[in-house]
């Protein structure tokens, strides 16, 4: 064993990995199973986030050496996030491995994020090459906004994302830093679901950490697996969650709220859409952020 491997075998055994599960047990023990294929096979601990079915049995039944943790409700993607990366610094981990539970990462993934997170200590967050299997969403590492027009593009370049304002790494697969972490807080749980990376990536960037990506490590997610039979919800999430984004993190925020609502409902009406329509009004009525 060279000192390099040996370096970052000893740094995988305090990395903690992440992941939760909704209502999808065996999504979730197929990804817990790749993760312990890795190279370096990270400690795991998996999150139910109140499924209120039997998903805890069949987790505990198929992965009895898995920490299992319970929510009594479904408080969302980055609450449920906070119970395990919360469970992860109680137990000394100096790297949080968030890991989608419909994600599955190449056997080398957690090797090549670890080399570059130890690459430099300023570094906050390391990213990883997202591929949909589907071809519904193009292969990227993280996500680029357009300040004045919002449109957001996908990216796979360390240095696009890093030299852009509003970027961020993508959620289905996140390292980060204890230290980083413990410096900036958890997520904000006021994301129910949607932005809540991107409202991650801003205040690490604003703390002074370095977004990274990792050039070989790949991870194979399918988009929208958790949502997709709940497509008026899903808008629900998204646009509550890109307004509270906004106001937390956009420069203009005024402009910003503006443009979201006007997106919205243009969208809503070239595609005849009336349930998106009226839940787009709601929200604006309710002046849910």
């Amino acid at each position: 064993m060279n000192a390099e491997h040996k370096n970052l075998k000893g740094s995988a055994e305090k990395v903690v990995a992440v992941l939760v599960n909704w209502r999808q047990p065996q999504r979730t023990i197929d990804a817990v199973y790749a993760l312990e294929k890795q190279t370096l096979p990270p400690v795991v601990v998996v999150v139910d986030n109140g499924s209120g079915d039997d998903s805890i049995a069949i987790l505990k039944a198929a992965l009895p050496s898995t920490t299992i943790l319970a929510r009594s409700e479904n408080g969302g993607f980055g609450a449920g996030c906070n119970t395990g990366i919360e469970h992860a610094l109680s137990i000394g981990a100096e790297y949080i491995w968030l890991v989608n539970n419909d994600a599955v990462p190449n056997e080398g993934c957690l090797e090549s994020l670890l080399k570059r997170a130890l690459s430099d200590k300023d570094i906050g967050v390391v990213g990883a090459h997202v591929h949909d299997p589907t071809g519904a969403v193009v292969k990227h590492a993280g996500s680029i906004m357009n300040p004045i027009t919002f449109n957001c593009r996908y990216s796979e370049s360390e240095s696009e994302i890093a030299a852009n304002r509003y970027s961020w790494i993508t959620g289905a697969s996140m390292l980060l830093t204890a230290r980083a972490i413990m410096n900036i807080g958890l997520f904000d749980t006021g994301y129910f679901m949607y932005w809540e990376d991107a409202d991650l990536c801003c205040r690490l960037r604003d703390a002074g950490f370095k977004l990274a990506v990792a050039s070989n490590a790949l991870v194979e997610h399918e988009a929208g697996t958790s949502s997709n039979q709940m497509r008026i919800k899903r808008y629900q999430w998204h646009l509550q969650s890109q307004l509270r984004w906004v106001r937390r993190n956009y420069s203009f925020p005024i402009y910003g709220l503006g443009l979201v609502y006007l997106r919205h409902i243009v969208k809503s009406v070239l595609t005849r859409d009336l349930s998106r329509l009226m839940m787009t009004a709601s929200v604006m009525k309710s002046g849910a952020t």
